[in-house]
């Protein structure tokens, strides 16, 4: 039933420290299910990152084109499909819809486990999406405090698609 789950997948560069950006495509899969000797109705969201593989790496010698970098699965009381369906009307499927707050923005392993934990708690009080909040942290030298300090004033001049 296409109605009990909706997908969505975009690309973007996220930030390598000591060298060049590394293009990761995120997929976000929301749905639901039927959980097996209870019947309960269950929802769940699972967000991944994937990278290219490695030049040398096991996934290359195996002939697969990209590495998972980031999963992140969340699974939790049934709560409907109802902001599924897009405004048209259509039914579940590929979204044209920006990420939602759910999305990891930190799913580069070369950032650090504090570095991971400001741009989630940034993307959150910002309503920044994963990319944008990155480049607000980059942009203050990821001093977290300074960021969240000037952001209210920086809002006004961010374009619609910086946000989630």
């Amino acid at each position: 039933d296409a109605q009990r789950f909706s997908y969505d997948a975009w690309q973007t560069d996220v930030p390598v420290t000591g060298g060049p950006s590394q293009t990761v495509a995120i997929v976000v899969v929301h749905g639901e299910f039927v959980e097996q000797g209870t019947n309960n109705l269950i929802s769940f969201d699972r967000v991944f990152a994937l990278a290219p593989s490695p030049p040398g790496s096991s996934a290359a010698a195996v002939g697969s084109p990209c590495i998972i970098t980031n999963d992140q699965l969340t699974i939790r009381r049934y709560n409907g499909f109802e902001s599924w369906i897009s405004s048209a009307g259509a039914g579940a499927g590929a979204s044209t819809a920006a990420p939602t707050a759910t999305v990891n923005p930190a799913v580069n392993y070369s950032l650090s486990p504090e570095q991971q934990e400001m741009a989630r708690v940034l993307q959150e009080q910002t309503g920044l999406n994963a990319e944008w909040t990155l480049k607000c942290l980059e942009s203050y030298g990821w001093n977290f405090q300074q960021a969240i300090t000037e952001f209210p004033q920086a809002r006004s001049t961010l374009p619609p698609e910086a946000f989630q």
